[in-house]
């Protein structure tokens, strides 16, 4: 190979020699690559004696490229990394398979953002939206909408949403003639909700939705006692308001509410998606939503001393199927509610999604409340008095 050099023609391309400085300089390259362009660098036509053509010693030593400076930097993070996972990891007392956790959240993600559901939930979603009057309400920095509709000199409800949602998960019941002649109906997205969801912090404690679900009615000038229909988790918010401003209530009706504490309790998946490296792979519902969910235990055990001072109506409505909410939570309430007159409605084969699914069992349910602002017994329970008599 040497012997190639003496060549004539060889010279005149090595005169051209910046091809072959580049061809060097870019990486792993063959050994005559490197060879000539050794010569090229050294400005000499042919070696005093053959190089040796391993790849170490062909070539002077070479300034290392930023990826091979930045490899041991890179080393020291993923070793701190490894570290916070592994302490992180025995906080939350999970399994200490990190990805295995990860996986779980994002084949969820994956699952809600998707179209994969039930063929009634999806006809659901793709209704029209009932023709509403919308309004809106400014509470510091976080400004808060509801809709309206119904007969505006009818007695009022209050519809409010779980967790995640919006007004829109009421539209298949506020637009029941049944309901919009008889009554003035308020759809309320909760602070954090909605398609002003931009503009509107989230709010996770109940006392303080109850406080703005109280200031909605008077800038809408309720000045009427009002139904309040809550699900999920607007369950407690307005059980809340029902404790704080009994005389703004005149019944309420709860629909797969979340209220027990301990069945409430915050999981391991809560805890791991309360990080923010996990809230950067999750969508944006799901991760407010578990926001939410972080403080609800605390403001249930809250409400839980304050449950008792209820002497209004109430009606429960809850799936035996329920696996988002447990259905031991109407016993809860069963306990709790003392002095309240209460009503209790189990669906047999059901599971959570009462508004968007079963509308008749939401408007039986109202009618049975307004019947018990109306009578000290429930109908159902004087009829049985009577015939006992």
């Amino acid at each position: 190979m040497v012997e190639a050099f003496q060549c004539p023609l060889m010279k005149r391309i090595i005169v051209f020699k910046w091809p072959w400085q580049v061809m060097g300089a870019i990486g792993p390259a063959s050994p005559r690559i490197r060879l000539v362009a050794q010569l090229c660098n050294d400005r000499t036509e042919r070696p005093s004696r053959p190089p040796l053509l391993n790849p170490k010693n062909a070539l002077p030593y070479k300034t290392p490229l930023w990826y091979e400076r930045a490899a041991p930097h890179l080393r020291h993070w993923l070793r701190a990394l490894h570290q916070w996972r592994d302490a992180a990891m025995r906080e939350l007392e999970v399994p200490t398979n990190l990805k295995r956790c990860l996986a779980i959240i994002l084949v969820g993600a994956w699952l809600t953002s998707c179209s994969f559901m039930p063929d009634e939930l999806e006809a659901f979603f793709k209704l029209p939206l009932p023709e509403v009057e919308k309004g809106s309400y400014q509470h510091e920095a976080t400004q808060v909408s509801y809709v309206r509709t119904g007969n505006p000199m009818g007695m009022p409800i209050i519809f409010v949403h779980g967790s995640p949602g919006s007004w829109e998960d009421w539209k298949l019941i506020i637009s029941r003639p049944r309901l919009k002649h008889r009554f003035n109906m308020l759809a309320v997205n909760r602070p954090g909700w909605g398609n002003r969801a931009a503009n509107s912090q989230l709010v996770p404690k109940l006392s303080t939705q109850a406080e703005i679900l109280h200031k909605i009615l008077d800038a809408a000038k309720v000045n009427q006692k009002a139904i309040l229909v809550g699900h999920s988790l607007g369950g407690p918010i307005v059980l809340q308001m029902a404790a704080d401003y009994p005389d703004k209530v005149a019944a309420v009706v709860l629909l797969a509410p979340s209220l027990d504490p301990d069945l409430d309790a915050i999981l391991w998946y809560n805890k791991l998606a309360d990080y923010k490296l996990v809230q950067f792979f999750l969508p944006q519902t799901l991760a407010k939503s578990n926001v939410e969910i972080m403080a609800l235990p605390g403001s249930l055990r809250s409400l839980s001393r304050g449950l008792a001072s209820i002497h209004k109506p109430v009606v429960l409505v809850h799936g035996q199927n329920d696996r988002l909410v447990h259905p031991g939570n109407a016993a809860y309430a069963r306990k709790k509610m003392i002095n309240a007159r209460y009503h209790e409605v189990i669906l047999p084969n059901f599971g959570h999604l009462i508004p968007h699914l079963r509308p008749a069992e939401v408007v039986l349910a109202i009618e049975d409340a307004v019947t018990l602002t109306r009578h000290t017994k429930h109908p159902i329970e004087a009829a049985k008095l009577s015939e006992e008599k």
